[in-house]
């Protein structure tokens, strides 16, 4: 089922919110890795990592890409 075809159904409408919880749940737990990962690399830069510059540049695009969610 594709996002662009109106629901006509109680059926098809469970299918949908079946899926839409699968995806949120998903997404929840990514949201945890990435946190993870930018608190991490904060910890590098903070301890003066030699590759710090490269880690903060990643950290920016994760943090901007992972508050957009």
């Amino acid at each position: 089922m594709t996002a662009d075809k109106p629901v006509r159904d109680v059926s098809s409408v469970d299918m949908v919110r079946t899926r839409h919880e699968e995806l949120r749940a998903e997404i929840d737990t990514r949201q945890d890795a990435f946190a993870t990962i930018i608190n991490t690399g904060e910890d590098l830069v903070r301890k003066e990592h030699y590759a710090r510059d490269e880690v903060q540049s990643c950290v920016c695009l994760l943090s901007s890409l992972f508050l957009t969610q």
